[in-house]
């Protein structure tokens, strides 16, 4: 009995695919049922070319979609399988930064005895 060790034409990646691998370091796997679904080349690109997520392939320009906090702040864990935006919204801030309450002291203490 002979196994055949043969690599199905469906499940060579296409070139499209392995950019995306590329750029993205996801599975392979994971990529290619993306694209074997159609969603991966629905997946917009912003302003640098960069791939986004899939959830900014709902029309972002519409308003239509939803910012992913993660992502604003450059720690969004996954990549184009995020299911919130990647793009910049309108009005999005980045948060403010606020010193824990030991910090805030420690530095009201320092403020304290430059001034004395």
């Amino acid at each position: 009995m002979q196994i055949d060790h043969s690599v199905p034409a469906a499940s060579t990646p296409s070139a499209f695919v392995k950019a995306v691998l590329e750029e993205t370091g996801l599975p392979l796997q994971t990529l290619m049922e993306l694209d074997e679904s159609g969603i991966l080349g629905q997946i917009p690109r912003n302003d640098e070319g960069k791939i986004s997520s899939i959830g900014s392939m709902q029309d972002h320009f519409a308003g239509a979609c939803s910012p992913c906090i993660f992502w604003f702040r450059g720690e969004c864990s996954k990549n184009i399988l995020c299911r919130w935006c990647h793009f910049r919204h309108e009005g999005q801030k980045s948060k403010r930064y606020k010193p824990n309450k030991r910090m805030r002291m420690a530095k009201r203490f320092q403020m304290s005895r430059e001034e004395s």
